[in-house]
């Protein structure tokens, strides 16, 4: 990037980066706290709440959740006790964490069409297994694509109601599935774009090559997966319940625009496991956006992948901005994960920092998402 550097263009670089890094610092703690399956709120257990001098108006159900949530903060930064004046310090901190923090019944669960109608095998299908994850009542998992806040990024948080097991699909040395609401609620936000043909590049569970192909707008579903043993899962577990409107490709779905180009109404790309993994593909197709321009594209966990991106954005920022720009780049050579987000956007970030405005729009989804289908390192 080519950065003028004014005064005003560094303030506004300053406050990304102060706004960012909490953002980042406030996400990597509850990833970490849910991976590890031990972030669990009670409800009941949050009176001291009221100690808190609030003088927003909130019935005694809303306190209580929003406590919890501050409280499961509280547990992910490895606090003892976080007490009710600190949580009233924290006031807005605390209303955007419960703004997005949702209950999910058993219902919500098992009255999903894909979930009411799909078969689990007993037996594993070569070395894809199945198994079920147990959630806890009040047990927090990320649910949707998170928020964005200003720089930063908000996650939503998610508990059940109750006590549930949910199925979970592993597959050796490749991580593991598990068919949870934010499995569904991250898939079903692309279903209103599908409609006529819809080519779907990567199988995943099967979730999206469902439930687009009982939608009347749909005419076509193709999918396109090259992973036997998830075409073994597709085939015997979702096949047998979809209509005849889907055919299945076996092919890599990363390349495999490159030599077909046929007029589908829309493309879903969902060849990847997690954000992380799915950002170098992200970029690769959005790639083709301007080869089939008639086409409508949208990308599993895309608003997770710019919450990537833009951190490795305010790395470059800060680099071009600091008096001794090895410092930060050395920083993050410590980061495995963060150089090579780093090195492949290094050919993207073509553009010219001006003013303000300019470094804001480097954090905005909408703008990221136009920048990267008509970005100069793209055909």
């Amino acid at each position: 990037m080519k950065i003028n550097h004014t005064q005003q263009v560094k303030d506004e670089i300053d406050k990304a980066a102060y706004e960012r890094a909490m953002s980042d610092e406030e996400n990597y703690l509850l990833s970490s706290l849910i991976r590890k399956r031990g972030a669990v709120v009670d409800f009941a257990d949050c009176t001291s709440f009221h100690e808190a001098p609030f003088d927003r108006c909130l019935d005694d159900t809303s306190k209580r959740r929003m406590f919890a949530s501050i409280m499961a903060m509280g547990t992910a930064r490895k606090l003892t006790h976080f007490s009710a004046p600190a949580v009233a310090a924290n006031i807005d901190l605390v209303l955007n964490y419960y703004q997005n923090m949702k209950e999910f019944t058993r219902a919500d669960e098992e009255e999903d069409p894909y979930m009411k109608e799909i078969s689990l095998p007993l037996s594993n299908c070569g070395r894809l297994h199945f198994s079920h994850a147990q959630f806890r009542k009040g047990e927090l998992f990320l649910y949707g694509e998170p928020k964005e806040n200003g720089y930063g990024d908000l996650p939503r948080l998610g508990y059940f109601s109750e006590d549930i097991n949910v199925p979970m699909l592993t597959l050796e040395d490749k991580g593991y599935v598990i068919l949870n609401p934010n499995f569904f609620l991250t898939q079903q936000k692309h279903l209103p774009v599908a409609s006529g043909h819809v080519l779907v590049l990567g199988g995943e569970a099967g979730y999206f090559l469902y439930m687009a192909q009982r939608k009347d707008s749909v005419s076509k579903v193709t999918l396109v997966e090259n992973n036997p043993d998830t075409l073994a899962f597709i085939r015997t577990c979702v096949l047998p319940i979809c209509s005849d409107k889907v055919e299945i490709i076996e092919a890599d779905p990363l390349y495999f625009l490159e030599d077909h180009h046929e007029a589908w109404n829309m493309i879903y790309g969902n060849c990847w496991r997690n954000s992380v993994e799915g950002t170098g593909m992200y970029l690769h197709l959005k790639q083709f956006e301007k080869q089939f321009r008639k086409t409508k594209f949208s990308y599993w966990l895309e608003d997770s992948i710019l919450a990537n991106i833009k951190s490795s954005i305010l790395v470059d920022l800060m680099a071009e901005t600091a008096e001794k720009k090895e410092e930060v780049l050395s920083i993050l050579a410590e980061d495995q994960e963060g150089k090579k987000l780093h090195d492949q956007l290094s050919a993207y970030l073509t553009m010219e920092i001006i003013s303000r405005k300019s470094v804001q729009s480097l954090f905005l989804n909408k703008e990221l998402r136009k920048y990267f289908a008509k970005s100069p390192a793209n055909p």
